[in-house]
């Protein structure tokens, strides 16, 4: 083989495609415009993704203080303390449940939701003075209590494929019957 019959083989795909040839004129005439494009397009994308990031952050503080002002109102009723101390604790919770009502997902206003009815039926149990109320109400807002925090920790790490070993409601349900059982049984 002679050199006059040797050619590159970028040469041998331009004869053999010769689109191509076209295709870097092409990309030099409109690249730089689907390249800024491109960067709005992704701007836009952040700009998303941040203020998704933003919302989480706010919705996780709420959980938290719901959690603390739950737990707050639950202890005050559990140690016998005085009406108007368990009073303010459940004024808080109202305030947070109140801020999860604007920033939760539907998921945990609705676990929320029959967590304050069963914590205001505590209560009321704790108010009648009635034993085996007061423990049933108790196991069941402690069982609620933890399907909140399943709910919130499920909205946080949300397609992370979080689990634990068991669910909310098993764990619930067995910390209710140990409640019942300690309390009914003498």
């Amino acid at each position: 083989m002679s050199e006059a019959e040797v050619i590159t083989a970028c040469e041998n795909v331009c004869r053999d495609f010769p689109f191509f040839s076209q295709l870097g004129e092409w990309v030099s005439s409109f690249g730089p415009a689907i390249t800024f494009l491109g960067a709005i397009w992704l701007f836009f994308l952040q700009r998303k993704a941040d203020r998704s990031e933003a919302l989480k952050a706010r919705r996780l503080e709420v959980y938290q203080e719901a959690i603390a002002t739950f737990r707050d109102v639950t202890t005050a009723i559990r140690f016998n303390s005085e009406v108007l101390e368990i009073g303010l604790s459940f004024k808080q919770f109202e305030l947070s449940y109140a801020k999860i009502l604007v920033s939760g997902i539907d998921e945990v206003i609705e676990v929320t939701t029959n967590a304050r009815a069963s914590l205001i039926d505590f209560m009321e149990a704790y108010a009648s003075d009635e034993q085996e109320r007061i423990t049933r109400a108790d196991a069941e807002t402690e069982r609620l209590f933890l399907q909140c925090i399943d709910r919130m920790r499920q909205d946080m790490h949300l397609g992370t494929e979080l689990t634990s070993e068991y669910s909310s409601d098993e764990v619930g349900e067995r910390i209710r019957d140990l409640i019942l059982k300690k309390g009914v049984d003498p």
